[in-house]
């Protein structure tokens, strides 16, 4: 099968390689199957970056139904084009016919067929999400990785994390380590080695943090920083731009003029001054402003953490290869965004899997925002919804937003008030930072003892069915 964008060619070993020279959008083409190819190979050389950044995408070996775990090479002479993405290729070669292809390629399929490693259904709930990473590193080999993203260390799913953020995946840092802490306490993970050690905002615990100087008295960054002149006729001691006196150097109290440093005068130290008050200080106070959430900290108040190198344990690679570990962990770790469609599927494996002491119940929020709306406050919203409730299970369709979790049966119509108030805390914070939504509606709706999971999920899905 050959076309000017794509073909399809064998090589020695009978493999099927797609050899892309052209952006298309392999996944939504009907005239390229699954079955029709095994390798991927993107002739990348002559695109713009941002058409490489969308085959990336659409070729994901990760997220891509067609291409899913197929090993992926590209060909160009500029690597910067890949940027974090180059730990997504499985090599860079001339040719699709390169020895390293088809040896790279035969690996894997080696490795794939040695572990039989499943396919993980096409949801996007964050602990699928990070299985999928997870899946991904072992067939290539990969058994290690570490606790948090390393620049240019590419061992296991957190550095995989960070090249995979253009899938605009709603993640959070806290669910990682949630996800990751489900590991090592199920023996699927172990310590192998210190990393390093890194300080983290004590608000949102990232740590892409800015440090700059700035005045002691009121904070301001807008310093200048100049050399302060002692005289030592008269003992003055000020800023050197005292001392300038039509370009030469005079001296503002005594008004002698100065010619050589170490005789005349010497440079003891230097003096900065704050443009926004007018505060002279010797020492500078530093600041620390989180490039996640925008909070300012002193450098005292931030959070240290080691970072650590971990392994998968046999155990480990057996229950990810075989979707155990995505329905231990994925049980456990019920809270996170979904798509709606996988939200609608937790609440018919929680009703599967819950205690008989547990009670689901479900805030839903029908949000009203304007038309004019852009699809950049859309997102927004979206990655605010989904920091501030965390610890609920989240989705939305259209302008509804559903909040869904569980509290101890006994102990609900106690706590009922202080859910309903946490959520009006929320939503306020919320609308802070999205002035543009009203709340229109605000329901809870509470499972019933005994009632079918799907009749719950009809009078959860009421309002989508009747015209607004």
């Amino acid at each position: 099968m050959e076309h000017a964008i794509y073909k399809i060619v064998s090589n020695i070993e009978g493999r099927n390689i797609l050899v892309i020279n052209q952006y298309f959008d392999v996944e939504n083409s009907p005239e390229i199957q699954e079955d029709k190819f095994d390798i991927v190979y993107l002739n990348i050389g002559n695109m713009s970056n941002n058409e490489v950044g969308l085959l990336l995408e659409k070729t994901s070996p990760i997220f891509s139904t067609k291409c899913w775990m197929k090993p992926r090479f590209v060909q160009t002479s500029n690597k910067a084009q890949l940027g974090l993405l180059k730990i997504l290729a499985d090599g860079i070669a001339n040719t699709p016919f390169d020895d390293l292809v088809t040896q790279r390629s035969e690996d894997i399929f080696a490795q794939m067929e040695r572990l039989q490693i499943k396919q993980v259904a096409n949801v996007s709930t964050y602990v699928a999400f990070f299985i999928r990473l997870c899946k991904y590193s072992i067939s290539r080999g990969q058994y290690s990785y570490t606790s948090t993203i390393i620049p240019g260390l590419t061992e296991g799913h957190s550095a995989l994390y960070a090249a995979m953020l253009f899938n605009n995946e709603v993640v959070s840092r806290k669910e990682f380590l949630e996800f990751n802490q489900k590991l090592l306490d199920l023996g699927y993970a172990e310590p192998q080695d210190f990393v390093e050690r890194v300080h983290l905002c004590p608000q949102c615990k990232s740590s892409h943090l800015i440090y700059a100087e700035c005045c002691p008295k009121c904070e301001s960054s807008n310093i200048n920083e100049e050399p302060m002149l002692h005289h030592f006729r008269c003992a003055n001691i000020s800023p050197e731009s005292t001392y300038i006196y039509d370009d030469k150097l005079r001296c503002p109290k005594c008004h002698q003029y100065l010619h050589h440093i170490g005789v005349d005068y010497d440079r003891p130290t230097d003096v900065h001054t704050c443009n926004e008050c007018g505060h002279n200080f010797i020492h500078t106070k530093m600041k620390v402003r989180c490039a996640n959430c925008g909070s300012s900290h002193r450098p005292a108040s931030l959070q240290p953490m080691d970072v650590l190198r971990y392994k998968y344990t046999a155990e480990g690679i057996h229950a990810i290869v075989s979707n155990e570990a995505l329905i231990k962990i994925g049980k456990d770790l019920w809270f996170g965004y979904s798509n709606f469609d996988s939200y609608l599927q937790q609440l018919r494996l929680f009703s599967h899997t819950s205690a008989l002491n547990e009670t689901l119940y479900t805030i839903r929020l029908h949000l009203l925002m304007p038309d004019s709306m852009s699809e950049a406050d859309r997102v927004h919203l979206l990655r605010r919804m989904h920091e501030v409730f965390y610890d609920y299970n989240f989705s939305f369709k259209g302008n509804y937003y559903f909040l869904s979790s569980k509290n101890l049966t006994d102990e609900f119509k106690e706590t009922q008030q202080s859910i309903e108030w946490s959520i009006e805390n929320k939503l306020s914070s919320v609308r802070a930072e999205c002035p543009f939504i009203q709340v229109k509606e605000q329901t809870l709706l509470v499972r019933e003892s005994n009632e079918n999971i799907e009749k719950y999920i009809r009078r959860l899905c009421e309002p989508l069915y009747t015209t607004n």
